[in-house]
């Protein structure tokens, strides 16, 4: 079975858009290239702009813990720990395991 990834970030007022930006450019690319990795999408809460989710399909919970390492303690571009910077609150994260997807 697959690991689905929600992450829930809050941005701060007039920083949503500056985040959108880092993430489509600097951060998507390189997710999309790494172990485990299946799909990713961004959404927006409807009645707060502000609150954006992630939502992450990988292979295993571990190779999401991996890449998320990678991104907050090797990733030379250190995008993904200045993104957490405009954030309001720490982001909320949760795994869960995939156990039917329709055909």
């Amino acid at each position: 079975m697959t690991c689905r990834v929600i992450v829930e970030l809050n941005f701060n007022d007039n920083m949503r858009e500056k985040a959108l930006e880092k993430l489509r450019e600097h951060c998507f690319p390189a997710t999309k290239d790494s172990e485990g990795f299946i799909n990713i999408d961004f959404a927006s809460d409807k009645d707060n702009p502000n609150r954006m989710f992630i939502t992450e399909t990988w292979e295993t919970k571990e190779d999401h813990l991996k890449y998320l390492n990678w991104r907050m303690e090797e990733d030379p571009t250190k995008m993904f720990p200045s993104v957490l910077d405009m954030c309001s609150e720490g982001p909320k994260m949760s795994w869960s395991e995939v156990v039917y997807t329709p055909s």
